[in-house]
C-alpha cells in the first residue's frame, strides 16, 4: 500500500480530476462512524487566532478554507502537488468570495520563505509524500 500511495501514476488517477477526491470526503462524511467533527478536530487542534497567516498544505479542494476564514485568519495559503486540486481550490475560495491563495508545490521543497507562516497544517495527504521527513521540516521551517 505504501509504495501506491506514493506512486505518481497512482495519484494522477486520484486527484488529476476533483471527482474521486469528491467521493471519498462524500463517504466520509455520511458514513463515518466517529461522534466528533473533523473540522472542529482539526481547527482545535490547529488553533489558528484572528489575524494569523494560515498554509495549508495537501489543501485539495480546499475544504477547510471556509471555517479559517470564519476566524478571522489574515489570509490563507492553499499548496497542493496537483494542479487539478489547485484550480478547484482556487475556483471554490473564488465562488465563496474568500481571499485565499492557492499554489502548485511539493510538500518536500515549499516555495515559501523561513517563519512565514502562523500555522502550517498537512491533513489527510503526508501517507503520499515520499519524503515525509522532509515535508515535515518544510512545514515547521515556514
Amino acid at each position: 500500500m505504501v509504495e501506491r500511495a506514493i506512486d505518481p501514476v497512482y495519484l494522477s488517477e486520484q486527484y488529476g480530476t476533483e471527482e474521486r477526491l469528491r467521493i471519498r470526503i462524500e463517504a466520509h462524511q455520511r458514513y463515518s462512524e466517529r461522534a466528533d467533527d473533523y473540522l472542529d478536530w482539526i481547527l482545535d487542534r490547529l488553533q489558528p487566532r484572528p489575524g494569523d497567516l494560515v498554509v495549508d498544505v495537501g489543501c485539495g479542494v480546499g475544504s477547510i478554507h471556509p471555517a479559517l476564514r470564519a476566524l478571522s485568519v489574515r489570509a490563507v495559503l492553499g499548496v497542493d502537488v496537483s494542479k487539478a486540486m489547485v484550480q478547484a481550490s482556487q475556483r471554490q475560495a473564488n465562488e465563496r468570495g474568500l481571499p485565499v491563495i492557492v499554489i502548485e508545490a511539493d510538500a518536500q521543497a515549499l516555495p515559501l520563505p523561513d517563519d512565514a507562516y502562523d500555522c502550517a497544517m498537512a491533513n489527510h495527504m503526508l501517507f503520499h509524500v515520499p519524503d515525509q521527513r522532509a515535508a515535515l521540516r518544510e512545514l515547521r521551517r515556514v
